[in-house]
Parts: C-alpha cells; structure tokens; sequence
C-alpha cells in the first residue's frame, strides 16, 4: 500500500516521468527521453532531502541509514527482474551475459558507450539506474562530511558540466573504443549528466528560497525557450522537439542541452512538490509514480516480448498493442515491488531495519 508520507504531487510527476519514457520507446513522443533527466532531478532532490531530513545520530550512523534504505527499495525489484531473464539470456542470448552482469553491477552505462556492447531491450535501460546509483556512491560523503561547502560544490557541478560534455565529446569523437554517435555516449555515460542531480540537490538544500517560483507559467516558458532554440537550430518541426538544445546540427547541441533539461526539471519538482494531497482524480497517477522504479524495469521487456510473439499490421494493432503493454507493465510493477518489499521483511525482519521501504 502506498504511504501516506508520500508526497503526491512529485507520484503524480514522477508518473508523468514513466509515461513519457513509455510514449519514447513506443515511437509515439519522439521527446519522451528527456524524463530520464527529470527523474534524474528528482533523484537529487528526495535524496539530499532523505539525509537532511534525519538529522538525528552520526555522520557514521546517518550514512548506513541513507545506504540500507537504497539497499532495501532498489536492489530487490532490479535482482528479481535480472533473475527472471537470467536463464533466457544463457540459453537464447549468451551475448548479453556481459550486458548482465553490468546490469547487476550497475556499470551498464559503461559498458554500452564501449564499442562491441550487445544492446538488448531486455537490459538497455538499465544504464540509468546505473548512473543514478553511481551518483549515490559519492553524493552522501558530500553532504554528510562536507556540508558547509556542498551547496558551492554542486554550483560548480551545474555550471562546469557543459564544459565536461564537451570534453568529453571531443574525446569520443577521437577516441575509437567509443560508440557512435558521439552524442549517445555523452548521453548514458553518467558523469556527463552530474548537472541534473546537483540541481535537485540545491533546490532541496534551498527550497524556501525558491518554493514560490515553481508555476505552471515557468514550466511552460522553459519548454517554449527549448522547442524554439530546437526548431531555429535544425530548422525542422522534429529537431525542435528531439533535439532540444543551442547549436547548429552537429555542432555539439547536447553539451548545452542538458542544462536546459534540467533548470525544467526544477522547474517541474517545484511545482509538483507544492501538492503534498493532488484531487482524486489525479491519484492513479500518484499511486502509478510510487511504482515507477518498478514500472520503468518492466516497460522496454514488456514492449519487447509482446512484439516479439504478437503481429501488428495496422494502426488498431498498433494502438492494442500499446494498451495491453501498458497496462501489463503497471500491474507487474505493483507485484514486482510488493514481491520487493517481501524479501525485505524475510531477509530483515527482526534485525529492525525493515522500516523506511518507501521511495525516498
């Protein structure tokens, strides 16, 4: 059952988040990946507040905590959902066992932007859960050991980043071990994408000082300020909502790209934060955001099986087969996590670190 602390507004963005990413890889929101970059956001924004929200005990003591919650609410879901697939991958795909095992160790993104790596739906995906825990190895040490200079560091972070994406790309580009295109490893490498999570981490840090900007007006206004950049630099309809970023094609649009994505992710998590209670109406979309972790594992695999063994012809397949998928993944994610929170309660009960299973 969902908890009540839950706040609602971020469930019903973070549903939005899944719902995009879903449309992205049905072919329907050409856009649609820019929610992994949201997510991102709100990842830097619930866990700096997760820390600072229990000031009580230790550096020592808070760390463990913050690191036996992740424990709890991410590996369970992600290690059942690689154990199901692990037989398909050693009988029918012995190619992807490295594409596994990265999964498993949260490098997949490391592993993907190397030349000779076997992308599968089954395990793609993965490689932004694996930089988000990338991000988790490092970002707690900050704040529970360094916090009087966390908030200068992660503006260093935010304002540096464009120039790391561009380094990076010109490496990529000279480098040959790289995959193509260049912008494809700018984009699932990880360290290219820190401006995301720091600007959570400083919006949760400074929230009274910015609460009152968060509108529907600015959310709109960034967007507008994207999609025109987009259509003036492409000069096509596609490009202003795929490629959403400063430059000429080809001329390195993602290096200042992200950092627009992200000032629209805060923009997003400030307004959706604002609503701790959303209208009835909107709480199948809440309750759909409190099983987005589970829901984005299961969505690729699901669309992937279904046109694996179902034909589609004509736009009523095509529209069968969207609903179907969709409804499948959100009813195994709900099992998914409960089957999560199961293996919890059997491995800790009794050791009293059962409590805090909810998303953080």
């Amino acid at each position: 059952m969902r908890p009540e602390s839950q706040n609602e507004g971020l469930n019903v963005l973070r549903a939005a988040c899944a719902i995009s990413v879903f449309l992205h890889h049905c072919h329907l929101f050409p856009g649609g990946w820019v929610a992994v970059d949201v997510f991102f956001v709100i990842s830097g924004f619930l866990i700096t507040r997760s820390i600072e929200g229990r000031p009580s005990g230790s550096a020592r003591e808070r760390l463990f905590g913050f690191y036996g919650r992740r424990v709890r609410r991410i590996l369970p879901p992600i290690y059942l959902y690689l154990g199901l697939i692990a037989p398909l991958v050693v009988v029918f795909h012995p190619e992807l066992t490295s594409g596994w095992l990265a999964s498993a160790t949260f490098t997949y993104n490391l592993l993907f932007i190397c030349n000779g790596a076997a992308p599968s739906p089954l395990l793609f995906h993965t490689w932004s859960l694996a930089v988000e825990e990338q991000f988790y190895l490092l970002f707690p040490f900050l704040l529970l050991f360094w916090r009087r200079r966390a908030t200068p560091v992660l503006l260093v972070i935010w304002i540096m980043m464009p120039a790391v994406r561009l380094a990076f790309s010109a490496w990529a580009d000279v480098d040959t071990a790289f995959i193509r295109p260049t912008s494809l490893a700018v984009y699932v490498v990880g360290l290219t994408q820190l401006d995301a999570f720091a600007v959570g981490a400083l919006l949760s840090l400074h929230y009274r000082r910015f609460a009152s900007r968060g509108s529907v007006i600015a959310i709109i206004a960034l967007v507008g300020l994207m999609v025109g950049l987009g259509w003036l630099t492409t000069g096509t309809a596609d490009g202003a909502f795929y490629w959403p970023f400063l430059g000429t094609p080809g001329a390195y649009q993602y290096v200042w790209g992200y950092s627009l994505v992200a000032l629209l992710g805060v923009s997003m998590v400030l307004y959706g934060s604002g609503f701790p209670v959303v209208p009835r109406l909107l709480r199948p979309l809440a309750t759909l955001g409190f099983y987005s972790y589970e829901f984005y594992i299961l969505h690729l695999p699901i669309l992937y099986a279904y046109q694996s063994f179902v034909p589609t012809v004509s736009i009523v397949d095509r529209i069968i087969e969207y609903v179907v998928c969709f409804a499948l993944t959100a009813l195994l994610a709900v099992q998914l996590n409960r089957a999560g929170r199961h293996i919890v309660d059997v491995v800790f009960r009794g050791r009293g670190l059962v409590a805090g299973r909810g998303q953080a």
